[in-house]
């Protein structure tokens, strides 16, 4: 029995290398015992992994009682990602099938973890941080991890896949979260207001103030204290369109973008009721003083949580875009021109989109409207918006 020793076992037979058969007496008895395992041989490191954060340091994996050849081993097969000297991350390809952008964020934020632990002096900031506050950022995969430097460095610099920020005099203020250093979320806001197209930086903006994490006399008085930074002029100028009443990244993309091709930003959020006082509709945006409804529908709007589209999810789907339409066709009985456009339109085709809106509001005439309007827990006053008196942008 290969491994194993016999209880009363007085001799000990093996063949040499030769063939021949070679007896040998034992000086004593021995009890069943088990051989220890050789020391090239795996053992299940599973345990050892989970307990582990997404990125380590190899430190870190020898105290969870991973040894440094093993965890070369686990690199050369692909199920550790070797990112820095003696930072190593775990594949996220392993995971269970999700949506793509849950990937690309899981994959981003792993990257932004080891970078983390590779630069200690830094903290997460632009869209990095952002995303690791669950702010709204476009990814996609080839997007660097932003890191700024918390103590005085002369300049910015690109290393690989990562942006090292420059710091100066400016006290960098972090906050924590999920074991992640970040910084504070106005200087995030501020910084991605400088750095990001208007359209993506208002979204996070948007989300940002909605959310509480802070407020637009935070971010206000932050870019006062960046007067000679690069791109405050552009903050600016983007922090007068934020309005945290909009609801989702693709209303604050589109209706800045279409400000930008010069259309007026709508009114977010509009309640619509019939002449009886009956709920028809909250939507997205509303040229209220042409009557025009503007609605960016993207696929979560209707898939939003449905994992099985073949399967009731996918109908309780189709179901829903049956609604929208039942919903479109009261809205328009009312008097209301409607426009809708999805992600792929306002992201490639947004002069399209904007030509819609303007022949839509050429068209509509709020005086064919019927019903009543409502924001919030205020009532629209209609005969102020067919004067052109109302303004439709928040002030701080």
């Amino acid at each position: 029995m290969p491994g194993r020793c016999l209880v009363g076992l007085k001799y000990f037979v093996h063949m040499d290398w030769s063939g021949c058969h070679v007896v040998h007496r034992l000086a004593r008895p021995l009890s069943w015992r088990a051989d220890p395992p050789h020391r090239h041989e795996m053992y299940d490191v599973s345990p050892a992994l989970a307990a582990l954060p997404s990125s380590f340091t190899t430190l870190e994996a020898v105290a969870a009682g991973i040894s440094r050849r093993v965890l070369a081993r686990l690199a050369r097969r692909g199920q550790l990602i070797r990112s820095h000297r003696g930072v190593y991350q775990q594949n996220p390809g392993a995971q269970v099938e999700v949506e793509r952008w849950q990937i690309l964020e899981a994959e981003h934020l792993a990257r932004g973890r080891a970078a983390l632990l590779a630069h200690p002096g830094h903290a997460l900031s632009h869209q990095s941080a952002a995303l690791a506050m669950g702010l709204p950022v476009l990814l996609h995969p080839d997007m660097p991890v932003h890191l700024t430097a918390l103590t005085v460095q002369p300049r910015s610099r690109r290393v690989d896949d990562l942006v090292l920020h420059h710091s100066d005099s400016i006290i960098n203020d972090v906050v924590e979260v999920h074991g992640l250093r970040l910084l504070t979320p106005e200087r995030t806001v501020a910084d991605c207001l400088r750095t990001m197209r208007p359209a993506n930086a208002v979204a996070v903006a948007d989300r940002a103030v909605g959310s509480g994490a802070t407020t637009l006399g935070d971010v206000d008085r932050l870019l006062e204290t960046q007067r000679r930074w690069r791109g405050r002029p552009r903050a600016r100028a983007a922090l007068a369109l934020v309005d945290p009443r909009r609801e989702t990244w693709l209303e604050s993309f589109s209706f800045v973008t279409l400000h930008d091709l010069g259309v007026d930003l709508p009114t977010p959020q509009v309640e619509v009721f019939d002449e009886w006082g009956r709920f028809v509709g909250r939507v997205d945006g509303m040229w209220i003083a042409e009557g025009v409804v503007g609605e960016a529908d993207g696929h979560g709007k209707y898939l939003i949580g449905l994992a099985d589209v073949g399967g009731p999810s996918g109908r309780a789907a189709a179901l829903r875009v049956v609604e929208e339409k039942v919903r479109e066709d009261d809205l328009r009985g009312l008097g209301l021109e409607f426009v809708r456009w999805d992600t792929d339109q306002i992201r490639h085709h947004s002069l399209d989109v904007a030509r819609h809106v303007a022949a839509a509001r050429g068209r509509g005439d709020l005086g064919r409207f019927t019903g009543r309007l409502r924001q919030g827990d205020r009532w629209l006053d209609l005969s102020e918006h067919l004067a052109g008196t109302v303004s439709t942008v928040l002030t701080a």
